[in-house]
């Protein structure tokens, strides 16, 4: 079987881009990602917070949570879940996901993604957001 992976994987020491949330570093101001993975995750988490029509060169990017689920009438948690998957699958094409679980209240939606990437099954981690 042929292994696939991304060549940036192979320079541990240059960075790819920032992680998110931007915190700052013991070397520099932001978080830095050193492997696709990190920086596919920091994609997934700046989707998921990013609002349709936010970016200016890419209005589709991003998700509807807070137009069309935190405060509308929708609260169909299957239905969120399936958004996530298709904005997932659109714009993070590195990342697959395992499991989506989101709680909604009157003022909160909360999501947790367990995800490895499409490189590594091995790598496994879990993406916790709260839309607000």
């Amino acid at each position: 079987m042929i292994k696939q992976f991304d060549l940036r994987d192979l320079q541990k020491n240059i960075a790819i881009g920032f992680k998110l949330p931007l915190e700052p570093d013991n070397n520099t101001f932001f978080s830095l990602t050193y492997t696709t993975f990190e920086q596919d995750k920091s994609n997934l988490i700046n989707l998921l917070l990013t609002e349709r029509g936010e970016r200016k060169m890419n209005p589709d990017f991003g998700c509807d949570f807070r137009k069309k689920y935190l405060f509308g009438n929708t609260n169909n948690i299957e239905e969120i879940t399936n958004h996530i998957l298709d904005r997932c699958s659109t714009y993070v094409p590195n990342i697959i996901i395992d499991n989506v679980n989101v709680t909604q209240n009157e003022h909160n939606l909360n999501i947790i993604i367990k995800c490895y990437s499409v490189y590594d099954n091995s790598l496994i981690d879990t993406i916790g957001v709260t839309i607000t």
